[in-house]
């Protein structure tokens, strides 16, 4: 990247900074109300920019949160995975309840600035709480919107309907870095040796937004070699709705927790 491409990136991050959050109940959340309750104060209107996508951009994560619909296929040496993911986020802070499922059960993951909890026996099983130093790479979902201050090539690519909602597409290039190849919930080793082999490549982002300037849905994919010399496909997608909302990404009760050291 250039010096230039970065003194561009690093105002469009400035402009993205993460909204006030506070305990506001202005939505139905899909999770239940617990510890700790995050929502957005909504700002008020700023002056547009003259970029109908980094307006955008900002005015979602200024909403401050959302429920979010996840659909992830990969696949990696031959080997695919699916997961579906359903729960609510804090925008641009990283922090999300989401409840996963993939064909040998479900998980649900608790991320906030305390910890990461992970739950595998839902609803009534022991919460782990991982070791601070700990992530799981489902994290990385937690903030759906973070790549698209770092887009390139953007352009407007036409009007479609998404649910029922009409919407603006807008397409760009990321490229295929660690830090972005992270978004799509690899494991690190994995990460490391996709960065390698992708010589060049870039990760395809599409978000659409509506007539009001919510993104209301980020598909991202990546095409690539594994270095081993079979395809890698990765694939992304997640719809925004019910923005605004009181969501719980508070620990859960302490009594139903059991840690987990750095070593296991």
């Amino acid at each position: 990247m250039t010096s230039r491409a970065r003194a561009g990136t690093a105002l469009l991050l400035a402009a993205l900074a993460p909204a006030v959050l506070t305990l506001t109940a202005c939505g139905t959340p899909r999770v239940p109300v617990g510890q700790a309750d995050y929502s957005a104060i909504q700002r008020p209107s700023m002056m547009p920019s003259a970029n109908e996508f980094v307006s955008a951009v900002m005015h979602t994560r200024d909403l401050g949160s959302a429920n979010v619909d996840i659909t992830v296929d990969t696949v990696i040496d031959g080997a695919r995975q699916h997961l579906d993911g359903i729960g609510a986020v804090a925008l641009g802070r990283g922090f999300g309840n989401i409840l996963w499922t993939d064909p040998t059960g479900t998980t649900r993951i608790i991320n906030n600035d305390v910890a990461t909890f992970v739950r595998d026996d839902e609803p009534d099983g022991m919460w782990n709480q991982l070791p601070e130093s700990a992530i799981t790479p489902r994290t990385a979902f937690a903030d759906p919107i973070a790549s698209l201050g770092l887009l390139s090539d953007i352009r407007s690519d036409g009007a479609e309907e998404i649910d029922g909602i009409a919407t603006t597409r807008y397409t760009g290039r990321l490229s295929a870095d660690p830090q972005n190849l992270a978004a799509f919930g690899l494991t690190e080793d994995v990460i490391a040796t996709l960065a390698d082999a992708s010589g060049g490549s870039s990760i395809s982002v599409t978000a659409w937004a509506d007539q009001t300037g919510q993104i209301v849905r980020v598909d991202s994919s990546f095409s690539g070699d594994s270095g081993s010399g079979t395809p890698v496909d990765l694939r992304v997608s997640t719809s925004l709705s019910d923005f605004s909302g009181v969501i719980d990404v508070g620990p859960p009760p302490s009594a139903s927790v059991t840690s987990v050291s750095a070593s296991s």
